[in-house]
């Protein structure tokens, strides 16, 4: 069942002369904290692994932030639609701060982990207000308004361009320093506020129902499908995210916490540009549209390919960087996906496109809690298997995760393919 989105409470006038801020501002911004949060993930993972900590610390760590993440995401899409766009975004921005904060007055793994819970909050309120920006977004001069395909497209190379970034500076940032890394992230959260405050009273201005923002008999499903598909999705890529360096070095256990640091940021580095490049080719052709099995190829070779490249290399004596790069970047197309079709089937209609944007996060936020938990318990009980151990053990929890998302396709495409013939 698709939930309603929160209804809209009637609009104030708009203000003279301020339309919403374009494009690449929001893009811009959507880097800045996409790259935030992740480089805040790859400390914090260094952290816990200097401090000796075990698959299921580890994961329930990540699983807890990522329980405020979901939790709230629905506040920050309905404080997007009720107390302004601009507004909620800037609140965000201040939450990351003060998450930064945190590690850098207080040192050890603790405090690090209660940092990593109040960035993930600041996400959870930023991106729905942001997403609404990206929904509102006027045109520019002379120009006609962009196709909802575009419009997410460009919405989602700029978060994914922050979560490369993020993973890069993490590669460039010894994992011994993790204070430098929140010191950065900080400073990325910062420019939030002032970047929206010109437009902290513009109110919500949801574009016509007409076109593809018009309703459609199959609409419902497809979002039921996009939305359940990135639930089980995210079950595997938080689980590789949150648990891929602890079992980088169970796998290879001689490694130091820097060597260890540092191929993880391969992994996630690559994976971060496999989605990015996807997300870009899915803006530039709308053949996707209405036809879900397009999107579920790019799920049926990325996922499958991943696991069988990580059981390759957790099977090697010494790390081979290039496995750790073809896993990483065959995994991200696989996520750009079904993440694509989660947001872009939510917006399809636009009154309530922040609530709307919030049950998509949601779902991301509950596959993201769901996974590292329920994979931290699984390869903890793999480990004394060399086929288990490591590596290995994140390959066929993906594998997993795939047999999951192609019987939810097979449950649910006869009835969409019903509705689309309508």
């Amino acid at each position: 069942m698709v939930l309603p989105a929160s209804p809209v409470q009637p609009l104030p006038p708009a203000l003279p002369g301020i339309t919403p801020p374009g494009i690449a501002r929001l893009r811009a911004l959507n880097t800045l904290v996409g790259g935030a949060t992740y480089l805040a993930v790859s400390m914090a993972s260094a952290s816990f692994l200097a401090a000796g900590w075990s698959f299921e610390r580890i994961g329930l760590c990540i699983a807890i932030a990522n329980v405020f993440y979901s939790v709230l995401v629905k506040v920050g899409g309905r404080l997007s639609d009720r107390w302004g766009r601009a507004r909620t975004a800037i609140l965000g921005g201040v939450l990351g701060v003060a998450g930064c904060v945190i590690p850098l007055v207080l040192a050890g793994p603790w405090p690090t982990t209660a940092a990593l819970f109040v960035v993930f909050a600041a996400g959870a309120i930023f991106f729905p207000g942001n997403v609404g920006l990206f929904s509102d977004a006027a045109p520019l001069p002379g120009h006609e308004s962009a196709p909802l395909h575009r419009t997410v497209s460009a919405y989602n190379v700029g978060w994914s361009l922050g979560n490369l970034g993020g993973f890069i500076t993490g590669w460039l940032v010894p994992g011994d320093s993790a204070r430098l890394g929140f010191v950065l992230a900080l400073v990325a959260f910062a420019v939030i506020a002032p970047a929206l405050w010109r437009w902290r009273s513009l109110p919500p201005s949801p574009p016509r129902a007409e076109g593809d923002r018009a309703p459609h008999p199959a609409l419902s499903r497809l979002t039921l499908l996009g939305r359940a598909g990135l639930l089980i999705h995210c079950m595997g890529g938080m689980a590789v995210i949150g648990l891929g360096e602890r079992a980088i070095k169970a796998s290879w256990n001689g490694l130091d916490v820097n060597a260890s640091h540092l191929l993880i940021s391969w992994l996630l580095g690559s994976y971060a540009l496999g989605y990015l490049v996807t997300f870009w080719l899915l803006g530039r052709w709308s053949g996707w549209v209405m036809h879900p099995l397009r999107l579920f190829a790019l799920t049926a070779i990325g996922l499958p390919a991943s696991a069988a490249v990580l059981l390759v290399a957790g099977q090697t004596a010494q790390p081979v960087i290039i496995w750790l790069v073809l896993a990483g970047l065959v995994l991200g197309l696989s996520f750009a996906g079904v993440y694509t079709a989660s947001i872009y089937y939510s917006l399809r209609v636009p009154v309530g496109a922040a609530a709307a944007a919030a049950w998509h996060e949601a779902s991301l936020g509950i596959g993201s809690v769901l996974g590292p938990v329920i994979a931290g318990v699984a390869l903890t009980a793999w480990e004394v298997n060399p086929w288990g151990r490591g590596l290995c053990g994140l390959g066929w929890w993906l594998l997993i995760v795939f047999a999951a998302i192609a019987l939810l396709q097979l449950v649910l495409l006869p009835g969409i393919f019903a509705r689309l013939r309508k």
